[in-house]
């Protein structure tokens, strides 16, 4: 915060408020929670994965997704005075087996952002020693979060979060990806090592293939250094975005590029990881030999 940003008082009694109910989310006013809101889906559901607001050479991708089971999507937004807003999007999926655990971590990462939010805008409010009856007339903080479910059948479920952070008085915003896959039956995140034959060498086949992807979407704009050292040190532990064409690979932001970039993702197709990928494992049965 800058030496000469000033609070009203009487901003402090609805930030007292506000950051009494930051763990409830729900109390700020106006704050809606609203769903869920169920449409039969259709056998094909196109997807468009669009960022809240799309910068110069950030890409996006279409989808197909078969659609099994029930699809809901549940909204967490809020007006903090007039120092910020906020609009959060999550899915909640019913039909399958593992919905309580999947709903539960969805439900858990809006509700937490929300959180975050509330409390960090409260937070710097509390630690401003002076003030005057000038309000602040700069452009208040933004945090958009959107969930969308980009793959899911009887045996996964993929969601994509894409989330924008604004803070107040800064040049620009921030975009980050966020995505995960879901056991369908258990409810358990399926990790990137969970998609490969146990013992294999399975970063040898990967490593290259998620550069190649890389300079394929993002050409020139990639640091190639950078890049290859983050796909050869990448972890099997890590979250993956297994969909029926391949896996989403992310990285942070400015991690293998500019910060236009976000958190750059790319989709790896299966056909490049052949060899490695366990066919009995969590996505074995989206991967298809090649005829002949």
């Amino acid at each position: 915060m800058s030496a000469g940003r000033h609070y009203p008082a009487t901003v402090f009694r609805p930030l007292l408020a506000v950051l009494a109910a930051a763990m409830l989310v729900t109390s700020c006013a106006p704050v809606n929670r609203q769903g869920p809101a169920t449409a039969p889906p259709p056998p094909t559901v196109p997807v468009t994965a669009v960022p809240p607001s799309v910068e110069a050479g950030v890409p996006t991708a279409t989808v197909g997704v078969q659609v099994p089971a029930s699809i809901s999507v549940e909204r967490i937004s809020g007006v903090i005075s007039d120092l910020g807003v906020y609009d959060i999007t999550y899915p909640q999926v019913s039909g399958t087996p593992g919905d309580d655990a999947v709903n539960a971590r969805l439900r858990s990462i809006a509700e937490n952002d929300a959180a975050w939010f509330v409390g960090d805008l409260s937070e710097l409010a509390a630690l401003e020693e002076e003030y005057t009856d000038e309000w602040w007339e700069g452009v208040p903080s933004e945090l958009g979060l959107a969930g969308t479910v980009v793959h899911t059948d009887d045996r996964l479920v993929t969601v994509r979060f894409e989330r924008y952070w604004y803070p107040s008085g800064a040049a620009h915003g921030q975009h980050s990806t966020q995505v995960m896959t879901f056991d369908a039956v258990t409810g358990e995140e399926v990790r990137l090592g969970d998609l490969f034959q146990p013992g294999s060498q399975w970063l040898e086949a990967l490593a290259p293939a998620i550069v190649e992807a890389f300079v394929s979407v993002y050409g020139d704009m990639v640091q190639m250094t950078a890049l290859e050292l983050r796909a050869a040190g990448i972890g099997g532990d890590r979250s993956v975005g297994v969909v029926a064409d391949g896996m989403e690979i992310s990285f942070d932001a400015y991690s293998v590029g500019p910060g236009v970039l976000g958190s750059p993702w790319v989709l790896v197709p299966w056909a490049a990881v052949l060899d490695v990928v366990d066919l009995d494992g969590p996505a074995g049965h989206l991967v298809r030999w090649p005829e002949g």
